[in-house]
């Protein structure tokens, strides 16, 4: 049997200090545009969490006062990560989705 890598259960989003990233927002777009692009909070992709998350006082994702997971359609994405101020922390483009699929057999040997 072969094992996989542990996937992020909870997101945290944290300042330069290591505090949590308190009221801070995730925004998504399409790779390499400005064009806004949903995440979801299930793994089915019926529940939207919109393009802009807000997140809560320990910098975790939140939509209308819940803690989310944060899925994503399988194509890549580009996030902005923004303090409460609106000032951006980082910018990652070409996030890709990781897939999972029942016909792949991923070995990783360490």
């Amino acid at each position: 049997m072969a094992g996989t890598i542990v996937p992020t259960p909870h997101l945290q989003f944290l300042d330069s200090n290591g505090d949590p990233l308190a009221s801070g927002t995730l925004s998504s777009f399409e790779a390499g545009t400005t064009t806004e692009l949903l995440t979801y909070s299930d793994s089915d992709l019926s529940v939207s969490n919109g393009a802009v998350i807000t997140l809560n006082s320990a910098g975790r994702p939140s939509v209308s006062g819940s803690e989310v997971q944060v899925n994503l359609l399988p194509q890549a994405y580009k996030f902005i990560l923004k303090d409460s101020g609106g000032t951006t922390i980082w910018t990652a483009d070409q996030v890709q989705a990781l897939q999972s699929s029942s016909t792949v057999n991923l070995e990783v040997d360490g």
